[in-house]
């Protein structure tokens, strides 16, 4: 990279620009900072929120609730801990004399705490944490006895134990009988996986350490919001007597829903509740000095072995309204690749199970840009005038292809463009370049090309039993040499509904089982998925490699169009297909990303 160019990206983002970078130790933290409309109060709520997929699942509601404390005059920082969301650091490679994943979260929040006093000099702080964030913000309140306001906990789990048991459940729950191999499989260095994150043994225990009545906080008031407060109340009171006031406020609305995956619907009882606890009381400033003008903040961080690795937080597009990490090594060589990475549904840039931001920096270890982008109307980008907001599908999607596309050619001058995107990001790659996207290679990963407009975007299987009975023939055709295979039938491994359903399927595919004849105006398997014009979405030239899981039916969908149809598609030169044998949709467990990320790093390094 050039001295000028270095120059120009190492610049500092001024005050009135949202996200930055917060140095935590050897970390950096992304966080965002929402400036208070005035008459601004003297007082900042700094935003902690759970781990895993609940940090992922309720960054919705703490955008919200921080625009509103902002509107009410009470400035407002969201924090990603270290080794989450888009900031740096790595949950599995501390040594055992390092401070663990815990120890690091909570010194987040201390520093997050001290930034936010640099801001707002003399603010009073209010931590506020969700479910496992609030026995954070209680452990990071011990370190600050004299800058911290109080504490308001949204939702907490009685204690981390009974939290790290509820993820053990949910997991085993969110995967069937198919992957039981899989949940009992002895990951090195892993003792917990959740939805494509994963914890080390010593984050696992120290989790398991936290405590609500082990926390005393070194503040003097404490707010519960729960379904249930009582007992959180209780138990703070118990452990800090007359020291500490708590209070605790019933929400019908407070505990995490798991029934929604973040949205539409948002806990509007719960966020007044919170909004209260932290602005009714907050006191006001009379003068113009309230908020510091002088404070710059980096927007460019330097990490990995010896800082050879660099990432931009960066606005583009129509006037800014697209956020977007951008990650590079930091070498004079120019990158001869540059991969636009696009979200998966609503999820973040860094990804389902922070999955992109990790890859990120293992293609720039290799010498690859990246920039990996936020959907506008979702996440950091702003939506398109009257349209939708938190939305897996939506409209003018390709447009934000084309604005991340050209941003990267103008960052990366002469460097190949490669468009990647998991489940909608990569329908949006494969549509995006069908219509004429400036891009040299698409990678698209279990795309749902059947998906139309009107139609949800998650079906039941149930309803698609055509689907899946011939993308079970494959594995039972697969499994018949397969000795192994046949103990675990034998042993009572395989449901017998899925047994029935492949048999199904493979005696449908050698005519044995007459099946309802398709036409060209009828829909594919079993009446719920379109055709596709399969000429118009791949007119090529750009190399396009469509990466499926054997668990996911988008294959058998392109199949079902025929088999001139299918084998014609495949031997059209620009057309590349690779099959990633056990892994599920989302390629959620580690042993299923050690499948995916070498072959992504192999096909961004082909000319």
């Amino acid at each position: 990279m050039s001295a000028e160019l270095m120059t120009s990206v190492a610049r500092d983002a001024r005050l009135d620009e949202r996200a930055r970078w917060v140095r935590s130790g050897d970390d950096w933290c992304v966080a965002h900072w929402h400036q208070a409309k005035r008459p601004i109060r003297r007082r900042v709520a700094i935003l902690c929120p759970s781990i895993g997929s609940e940090r992922m699942r309720g960054e919705r509601a703490f955008r919200i609730l921080a625009d509103r404390l902002a509107a009410r005059g009470v400035s407002v920082l969201r924090l990603d801990y270290p080794a989450t969301g888009n900031s740096t650091g790595d949950a599995l490679r501390a040594g055992e004399k390092d401070p663990d994943l815990v120890q690091r979260w909570c010194q987040s929040i201390i520093d997050a705490a001290a930034h936010a006093t640099q801001l707002v000099p003399g603010a009073e702080i209010v931590l506020v944490g969700r479910r496992l964030g609030a026995l954070l913000v209680l452990q990071a309140s011990r370190a600050l006895p004299s800058m911290v306001k109080g504490c308001v906990l949204w939702d907490p789990p009685t204690s981390g134990r009974s939290f790290v048991r509820e993820l053990r459940l949910r997991e085993s729950a969110r995967f069937d009988h198919r992957y039981a191999e899989e949940l009992a499989r002895e990951h090195p260095g892993i003792a917990l996986q959740w939805e494509g994150h994963r914890f080390d043994r010593r984050t696992v225990e120290a989790m398991e350490r936290l405590t609500l009545d082990g926390s005393t906080p070194s503040i003097e008031l404490v707010d519960v919001i729960a379904h249930e407060p009582e007992r959180a109340v209780a138990s703070l009171a118990r452990a800090s007597g007359a020291e500490l006031h708590v209070t605790g406020h019933r929400a019908a609305d407070a505990a995490f829903d798991w029934s929604v995956y973040d949205g539409p619907a948002i806990p509007e009882e719960c966020l007044a509740i919170v909004e209260s606890c932290i602005a009714d009381d907050a006191p006001p400033v009379d003068d113009d000095d309230a908020v510091a003008d002088d404070v710059r903040v980096p927007s460019v961080a330097f990490h990995g072995n010896e800082h050879t690795i660099m990432e931009e937080l960066v606005r583009f597009g129509a006037a800014g309204a697209m956020f977007g990490v951008s990650t590079t090594r930091v070498s004079h060589a120019p990158p001869t690749t540059a991969a636009l990475i696009l979200p998966t549904g609503i999820e973040p840039s860094s990804g389902y199970g922070d999955m992109w931001a990790r890859f990120a920096r293992r293609a720039a270890e290799q010498g690859m840009a990246t920039l990996r982008i936020d959907w506008r109307g979702n996440g950091e980008s702003r939506p398109h005038p009257g349209g939708e907001v938190n939305v897996s599908y939506g409209a003018r999607r390709s447009e934000d292809v084309v604005e991340g596309i050209a941003w990267l050619r103008a960052r990366f001058p002469g460097a190949s463009i490669a468009v990647v995107g998991l489940c909608s990001g990569g329908y949006y790659a494969v549509h995006a370049a069908a219509e004429g996207a400036a891009t040299d290679r698409v990678i698209a990963i279990n795309p749902q090309l059947y998906w139309h407009e009107g139609m949800p975007p998650t079906l039941d299987l149930d309803d698609l039993a055509p689907a899946v009975e011939m993308q079970l023939a494959d594995g039972l055709e697969r499994a018949l040499s397969d000795g192994r295979k046949w103990r675990r039938l034998l042993r009572g491994g395989y449901h017998w509904r899925d047994v029935v359903r492949a048999a199904r399927g493979a005696a449908a595919r050698r005519g044995w089982l007459r099946v309802r004849p398709e036409t060209e105006e009828t829909s594919l398997l079993g009446g719920r998925l379109p055709r596709v014009d399969l000429d118009r979405l791949f007119p090529g030239p750009a190399r396009t490699h469509l990466v499926y899981s054997d668990d996911d039916f988008g294959l058998p969908h392109l199949q079902a169009h025929g088999h001139a149809a299918y084998s014609g598609l495949m031997a059209r030169p620009h057309m590349r297909l690779h099959v990633l044998e056990g892994c599920d949709h989302n390629c959620s467990r580690e042993s299923m990303r050690e499948r995916l990320e070498p072959l992504l790093l192999e096909l961004l390094a082909q000319d």
